[in-house]
This record gives structure tokens, C-alpha cells and sequence, in this order.
């Protein structure tokens, strides 16, 4: 795809009716249930989730996969269900999960406000793997801001997975995740906690270790033989999405500066940027098999 064609396609995408709230009822229920929870009801990441994630990650799904009608989504990590809401608006069949029991509940709460009544949401216990689903089951797999809080030993295991039950000629999206490579994480806002070793939280007395986010190298390495469709297209769809996010100009023609830089170590552009952003299809002879990738550290 060229950016002139990408463009264009995310152009029309935008004449797109975004999703709404149409039960009010719903509404109220899901609202009283985050509140009891704990949450600020009002919040962008509560109530303005769905919205927040149609005028961002929606671009980026509609780059790579313009035709949703006939796909089957796992949205793996749903949160309170911002993704796969607006994954199910552009017509796909979701599965989404996540390991909070609580999370699931408002997610499908959140799920019916917006009449996207066909989501099958589901609990995964903490770390449980292998996941519940046969082989070859989705033709896209979404992680968006969510591997970054899997417990590092179990990340390869958990990628595995993933490669398992996606179709052959698949895509996995990894979008929205936290970089070690940024000097300020972007969850925690705290500067330099990447390039600190998790040792030294407990040397400093936090039972628990501070958020971090991940090497991008290990994660593309976990899908060995996978192609990585923002190399392919020398970065025209990732460039298209986040002008149509709204990225300031010169921050567009930066990146574009340092994609053929990134692209000498085989690194594609989203592999650089604060929030890691990966489109990886699966090819035939990937079926069943997913191991370490030894070409990446």
C-alpha cells in the first residue's frame, strides 16, 4: 500500500458513523457498576474509552485490514472493552479476555451500552496458559496495552500462544505498548524506570516492581517468520494512521526521516516510537509453532 492509497482508504473510514451509546439503561448500569469498583465513572479511560480508541487505534486497524465483516477477533487483555467495542462496530466477531474478573464484568457492561451485544467476553485466570482455544481460531489477534504488564517469565509463553490460535495468513496488532527503549514510560509518566533493572526496585524497598515496558526486540522475536507488514510497506500505512490521529507535521516527517534508518537493522518504525506498534502476519508454514527467534537477543 502506498500512503497516497492509505490515505485514502483511512479517508473514507472516516465517513464512518463512530460508535454510540444506545441503551440507556445500560448506560446507567455500567456507570453505577464502575463506581462501585472504584472508578471515576466520567474518566477518559472509563466512560471515553470506546471513543478514545476509534480515533486511534481504529486508523491503524483499517490501514492493514480494511474489511472487517468476516473476521473473528480475540482481543487479548480487553480492559473495559474500548478495542473490541469499536473492533465488533466495524463488523468482526470478538472474543475478548482478560485475567480481572472485575475488568470483564464492566467491560461487557460497557459492551451493552453500546449495543454490541455479541462479544463473547471470558476470564482467564492469572498466567493460564494454554489458552482456551483451538488451534487456528482467530484471524486477528489485537494486544493494545497489554503486554506490558504480563509478568516478563510468562511473555514468551503468553506470545506462543497467541501465534497458535491465529489463522494462517493471520495479523497480530501490537498496539499501544509501553517501550523500554523510551526514556519516560508512558503509563507511570516516570523518567529513566526503563533502563533500570527490575532488582533494583526491591533494593530500594517496593515489594512490588514499578511499571515498566517492554524490549521491542523480544517481542517481534517471539514471532519468528511472521511478516512484519510496517517493514513490507516501508512504514506508508503506520505514517497514514498517525496522520489521521492527528500527529503534528513535523513529528510525521521525523518519523519518516528514520524509517530507512530503523529499516538497515530490520527494524520497522513502530519498533521505535514510545508505544510500540507492530503488525505481524502469520504465514503458512507458521501453522502450530511459535519459538524464540534466535536472530533477535
Amino acid at each position: 500500500m502506498n500512503e497516497a492509497r492509505a490515505g485514502e482508504d483511512l479517508q473514507i473510514a472516516d465517513h464512518m458513523k463512530k460508535p454510540t451509546i444506545v441503551d440507556r439503561q445500560a448506560d446507567h448500569r455500567f456507570r453505577e457498576m464502575a463506581r462501585a469498583f472504584g472508578y471515576d465513572p466520567t474518566g477518559i479511560w472509563i466512560d471515553g474509552y470506546v471513543d478514545y480508541e476509534w480515533k486511534r487505534s481504529r486508523y491503524f486497524i483499517q490501514s492493514y485490514v480494511q474489511d472487517l465483516g468476516k473476521t473473528h477477533v480475540l482481543e487479548f487483555g480487553c480492559n473495559v472493552g474500548g478495542t473490541a467495542i469499536v473492533f465488533a462496530h466495524l463488523g468482526a466477531a470478538v472474543t475478548a479476555v482478560d485475567i480481572d474478573p472485575r475488568t470483564t464484568a464492566l467491560a461487557q457492561a460497557n459492551a451493552l451500552r453500546y449495543g454490541a451485544n455479541d462479544i463473547a467476553f471470558a476470564v482467564l485466570p492469572g498466567g493460564s496458559t494454554p489458552l482456551p482455544f483451538d488451534d487456528a481460531t482467530f484471524d486477528i489477534v489485537s494486544c493494545n496495552s497489554v503486554l506490558e504488564y504480563v509478568d516478563p517469565p510468562l511473555l514468551e509463553g503468553i506470545a506462543q500462544e497467541l501465534g497458535r490460535v491465529l489463522k494462517e495468513g493471520g495479523t497480530i496488532f501490537i498496539m499501544g505498548t509501553s517501550s523500554r527503549l523510551a526514556p519516560r514510560e508512558v503509563h507511570s509518566c516516570r523518567w529513566l524506570i526503563n533502563y533500570l533493572p527490575l532488582f533494583i526496585d526491591r533494593l530500594v524497598g517496593h515489594r512490588v516492581s514499578l511499571q515498566r515496558g517492554v524490549w521491542p526486540w523480544r517481542i517481534r522475536g517471539y514471532f519468528p517468520g511472521f511478516r512484519d507488514l510496517t517493514l513490507e510497506d516501508r512504514g506508508d500505512a503506520y505514517i497514514s494512521a498517525r496522520r489521521a490521529t492527528g500527529l503534528a507535521t513535523a513529528k510525521v516527517r521525523t518519523l519518516r526521516t528514520l524509517i530507512p534508518i530503523v529499516g538497515q537493522v530490520g527494524w520497522s518504525i513502530g519498533m521505535i516510537t514510545p508505544s510500540l506498534f507492530l503488525a505481524l502476519r502469520k504465514p503458512p508454514s507458521n501453522a502450530g509453532l511459535v519459538c524464540r527467534n534466535q536472530n533477535f537477543p
